[in-house]
């Protein structure tokens, strides 16, 4: 049998355990929550077979962001709508262009983006991205 005492100190432990997970758990879905994204549209006339919900957005090979979803256009069925978060910082410019990259042999895929030059004007957040000139065939 416990006494009072020990169950009073499990109790502590418990509650001590759980507000540490808690606010562990606050700390980083916060830390992700206030990072400021700007969202994107890039619309593919190939097929994006393997661009999954989460794949990275990546430039010159550093993810700079996400794939928030990939839909068919109900007004073009041969038009594909990604909608992609990035960093907030990253600036996208009218002459940028984004492709389909497989990433190594597991046949997952990512979107490459040129982000253009400096000298054109940036594209404004909630835009679209460009599609660029695929260097794969997709099957």
């Amino acid at each position: 049998m416990s006494t009072r005492a020990q169950q009073a100190r499990l109790g502590m432990f418990l509650v001590g355990f759980l507000v540490l997970l808690l606010g562990g758990l606050v700390f980083i879905a916060g830390s992700q929550f206030w990072e400021r994204k700007a969202h994107y549209e890039v619309h593919f006339t190939e097929s994006v077979a393997g661009l999954e919900v989460g794949a990275p957005i990546k430039v010159n090979g550093v993810s700079v962001g996400r794939v928030e979803s990939v839909n068919l256009d109900p007004e073009n069925l041969d038009r594909v709508i990604v909608k992609v978060a990035c960093d907030g910082a990253i600036r996208f410019h009218r002459d940028a262009a984004a492709v389909v990259q497989l990433a190594g042999i597991t046949g997952l895929k990512f979107i490459e983006v040129n982000p253009g030059t400096q000298s054109q004007p940036v594209i404004e957040e909630g835009g679209v991205i460009p599609e660029g000139a695929s260097d794969m065939e997709v099957w």
